[in-house]
Formats: structure tokens, sequence, C-alpha cells
């Protein structure tokens, strides 16, 4: 589930937020992202533009390894879909730059820079992202998270665990030097990664999705039809709608 914030009303931008999910008998794939909102953008190229892009990668490699076991190695499909990201968004960066006006974009929008002799513009662009895979097979939920993407997992025992990871974002920038031409250039991701077997659902939210009572709401979720309308019903009246963000939300369980 999307919503995009107060702020976008009347505006022509989109939600910074996104989510993806496919799902087969083997399990689910899926990710999540929050774009940062006020960097704004040189040309065609954003925060949103780079999370929606690894998004989309991550499920790519996740379809090529449909075959999902236990042991579904997501650190690889995180780590292949963002090299195939970083090498598509390259020669696309390149091919419009021979079109002409991205250096006039960056010119604009960009901020000066002065180091080690050189000068030119830089903009920067970045996401928190969560890609994970949830299998049939031993019931194993496996994530990569990079910044503030919150998941809640809850096991077969009652029992749940909220992962977090450290401050951290997927992380690109434009530069042009005085002179030459704008380039995008990418940094590897810094990540945590983690498991949990016999999951019977999970919860994952970016941090404009805020509960009155994050505690309650975490242990509201579960498997089943009654678990995911109950929860439905705490949609309509536990969230808090003063946050003025963009919210994507979710939500995974066995029914």
């Amino acid at each position: 589930m999307l919503s995009g914030g107060p702020r976008h009303a009347g505006e022509v931008g989109m939600c910074e937020d996104s989510a993806g999910v496919i799902t087969s008998s083997a399990g689910a794939v899926f990710y999540l992202a929050d774009a940062t909102s006020d960097q704004g953008q040189v040309g065609y190229f954003s925060s949103r533009y780079l999370a929606v892009s690894l998004g989309g990668w991550f499920l790519t490699h996740g379809l090529r390894a449909w075959g999902l076991t236990a042991d579904a190695d997501v650190e690889k499909l995180f780590m292949d879909a963002w090299a195939d990201m970083r090498d598509e968004l390259s020669a696309e960066w390149i091919a419009h730059a021979r079109q002409g006006g991205l250096a006039e974009a960056l010119e604009k929008s960009g901020e000066p820079f002065q180091a080690d002799g050189e000068s030119g513009y830089l903009k920067s662009f970045s996401a928190t992202f969560l890609g994970g895979s949830m299998t049939v097979e031993g019931r194993v939920v496996s994530t990569v998270q990079v910044g503030d993407v919150d998941i809640v997992v809850k096991k077969a025992d009652g029992q749940h665990e909220r992962w977090q990871a450290p401050v951290a974002r997927v992380f690109a920038q434009a530069l042009m030097k005085s002179g030459g031409e704008p380039v995008l250039r990418f940094f590897e991701p810094v990540y945590e990664k983690r498991t949990a077997v016999d999951i019977v659902c999970l919860l994952a939210k970016t941090d404009g999705v805020r509960f009155w009572n994050d505690e309650m709401a975490m242990g509201m979720i579960g498997e089943g039809v009654e678990a995911v309308a109950r929860f439905r019903k705490l949609l309509r009246r536990g969230i808090r709608s003063d946050t003025g963000d963009d919210k994507a939300l979710l939500y995974l369980a066995f029914l």
C-alpha cells in the first residue's frame, strides 16, 4: 500500500516511497524503498528514479531465481541487482548527456564545489531500501536492509522480532567538473543482512507510517484471513495522519 504525503497535493511530482512484490507457489520476492524527498532532480534523474530502478532490478533477479528455497541468497540478488542497475543507469545517463541539456540542468540545480584545485557542480541522490524473500519451504524470511526501513517478522510461536538497520542509504551522485561533461557515479551500499525461520508473516514500512501505538500494532500482525482483516481495521484507525510524509507498507502473510 502506498500513499503520497500532503505536500504532494497539487504537485506534479510523485510519491517518493515505492514498493513491489512478486509471488509464486514457492514464496515471494519483495522490496520497499523511500527516496530522499528534498534532493530534487537533474533532468530526468532523481532519488525516486534511483530507488524504483533498484527495486525493479531486485524483482527481476528474484524472477530469475524463481525456484526459491530456504537457502535463497538474497544478498546475491541485491548485489546483482545493484550492479545491473548501475550499468543500465550509467549507459542511460551517457545517452541523455549526448542529447544535451544535462549539463545545464546540473548547473542550475546542483551545488557548486571546489576541491583539490578543481571546481564544478554536483548533485546527490539517495534512498533507503529493503529487499527480501519469503519462502514456503521452511517459511524463511531473508532481507537486505539499507537505512531506516522498519520490518517486523512474527514466528509460529507468537513471538515477533523487529529489525532496524543502521543509518545508511543507497547513494548516487551527478558530478560535472569545470569544462567537463556531467557524469553519474555510484557508491557501494552499506547494508544489513538478516534471516529468520518458521515465520508466519512480516510487516515492513517506511518511516512515514507511524502507528499511535507501534508495539501494539506490531503484535497484531499474524497469519490467516482473520488476522489480515483485523490489521485492515487498524490501518483505518491506528495510523497517525500528522506525519506529513509519504507512506509505503508491505504486509505478507501465509493464509
